[in-house]
């Protein structure tokens, strides 16, 4: 009878620790909400040896991200490219054309993370593929975070060339109107959702 009473009991005990298990690998890092009108997307760029600023209007962000729990955290960076303001309304009309950003066929820039390390004191990199104009490039988004209780702020800044998503093509392939350079700041404030 006591031999009997162990078969359950020790299938018991497995069924509750797969449990445990599951609950272990299923537990994520929180998701944070981007608030759209603290956030800003801007960049520089060098036109005719002048030094200029842009932005993006809009993006949307999904992003996981615990300090503690890296290996689940992950950022996901969706820019409708129509949004951007080079700064002056021809200079955003050229940027739709097919030499340009090509918007009527690649509408939607993307960075998706696939790694994100500290580097101490709320530094981290977010490693991943910055995709502009069908073309996918690995990165390195170097940012800092300050969490206070549910909000959040983070700065990035990242230098692209835009050669290398074939941004400028044509007669506008060489930086000497347009520096390859592309300097772009991320600043984000974010709530942790529920």
């Amino acid at each position: 009878m006591v031999e009997a009473m162990k078969i359950p009991r020790t299938f018991g005990i497995a069924i509750v620790a797969m449990m445990l298990g599951q609950g272990a690998a299923l537990a994520r890092a929180p998701s944070w909400k981007v608030d759209q009108d603290a956030s800003h997307l801007r960049f520089q760029y060098v036109l005719q040896g002048n030094r200029l600023d842009g932005s993006f209007a809009r993006f949307n962000a999904a992003i996981r991200f615990d300090p503690g729990d890296l290996a689940t955290s992950s950022i996901r960076v969706d820019i409708p490219l129509a949004s951007v303001d080079a700064g002056a309304s021809d200079r955003n009309q050229m940027l739709a054309n097919a030499e340009w950003f090509n918007g009527a066929v690649f509408p939607t820039a993307h960075f998706v993370s696939e790694k994100i390390t500290a580097r101490g004191e709320g530094s981290y990199v977010a490693t991943g593929v910055l995709e502009i104009k069908g073309t996918k490039v690995p990165v390195s988004l170097p940012f800092k975070v300050r969490i206070n209780g549910d909000r959040a702020t983070a700065t990035g800044r990242l230098t692209i060339n835009r050669n290398r998503f074939r941004i400028g093509e044509g007669n506008w392939a060489k930086p000497d109107y347009v520096g390859f350079n592309v300097d772009i700041q991320i600043d984000i404030t974010a709530h942790r959702q529920p």
